[in-house]
């Protein structure tokens, strides 16, 4: 079976938007599918002074999230309209769309339609797995809601990422949903060896530090982990330098991120993913809460894996956290069987009519 991948893959600077795809498009193949990343990209924003634009591309090494997508993922072409989009039904058997927040429309915005496989034939195979609405509610009109109605009662079958996810799915749109993990939890420790940098090392004893608002770990969080545990801190981001008169970000591989967290004491981080990793990776690590990136997703994996105790908020930072052990022994068992009932509607959803 031939099945196209919609999520938001195309990011230069989000590691774990670029992970959750790989982890997607990974599974999918080792299951014996055919998938490819549909290459649905924002419209080009014409004012961006294209010389400037090419040089900051090169010096922050923003390409890195390209070699990492040709070396590790197959992907059409460029695909903007709904045109494009329909295209598509010619060369595809099933359409997947998943994870991420791709039902926030905030964040699809012009596209937000196509992340509810509006272009897709009635005769398609059309799944959603883990996708998200980022919030506890849905950010539509009145008329969109009445769309996006429609079109997911077309859907095969239908999972989301957080509990909160299915409460949407059956009080606004009248459908319902599965709760399943993230495809970046699907995936185990071993399989993600395959893309580490094996060669990346760093120093012996350091606090790795993702936070999605302070890319230069120079803001009061950073500042207060640096102050309250006296050891090295690692940017997982990369390397500030620089660039026009001002700071910007010299981004690490997709690869030395992983081993970034992989080799770290201490995980400090306000993003999903990077929690995400940090439980596959059994590493000890504290959560802060971004309320404006989404906070129900991290409740919600943490609630199901009774490590909500790792959470704090940027108000009220608690590093004591840190110091306690987590039983990860326990932790995994849960995974485990959390893993095996997800990749079971996975599968069923597939099955129907393959």
């Amino acid at each position: 079976m031939r099945i196209g991948i919609l999520t938001f893959h195309y990011s230069r600077n989000n590691f774990g938007a670029v992970l959750q795809t790989y982890a997607s498009f990974f599974k999918l193949k080792t299951m014996g599918y055919s998938p490819t990343v549909l290459n649905l990209l924002p419209k080009k924003d014409k004012s961006e002074n294209i010389i400037k634009k090419n040089i900051k591309f090169l010096i922050t090494k923003s390409y890195n999230f390209d070699v990492f997508r040709k070396e590790n993922l197959k992907i059409t072409k460029p695909l903007y309209t709904y045109e494009d989009c329909k295209n598509q039904n010619n060369y595809f058997d099933a359409f997947y769309v998943g994870s991420d927040q791709v039902w926030r429309l905030f964040m699809s915005r012009e596209r937000r339609l196509r992340y509810f496989l509006d272009f897709a034939d009635a005769e398609k195979i059309k799944v959603s797995y883990a996708a998200s609405f980022g919030t506890d509610s849905f950010e539509g009109s009145l008329e969109e809601k009445k769309i996006v109605s429609d079109l997911l009662k077309k859907f095969t079958a239908i999972s989301v990422r957080e509990d909160s996810g299915m409460e949407i799915c059956k009080r606004e749109f009248g459908v319902t949903s599965k709760h399943v993990l993230d495809p970046t939890l699907l995936l185990s420790k071993s399989d993600y060896l395959l893309i580490e940098d094996k060669s990346y090392s760093n120093i012996s004893e350091y606090v790795a530090l993702y936070l999605l608002d302070d890319k230069y770990c120079d803001g009061e969080v950073s500042n207060l982990t640096k102050n309250q545990l006296k050891i090295n801190i690692l940017n997982l981001y990369g390397e500030t330098i620089q660039l026009f008169g001002k700071k910007t970000i010299q981004y690490s591989t997709v690869g030395k991120w992983l081993s970034g967290i992989k080799n770290s004491t201490f995980v400090i981080t306000d993003s999903f993913h990077c929690v995400a990793f940090s439980i596959i990776y059994r590493k000890c690590f504290l959560c802060i809460i971004n309320h404006k990136r989404g906070a129900s997703r991290i409740y919600s994996l943490l609630t199901l894996l009774g490590l909500e105790d790792r959470i704090c908020t940027d108000s009220e930072i608690d590093f004591t956290i840190l110091n306690k052990k987590i039983d990860y022994d326990s932790v995994h068992e849960k995974l485990n069987e959390l893993k095996i009932d997800s990749l079971h509607f996975l599968e069923s959803a597939l099955r129907i009519t393959s």
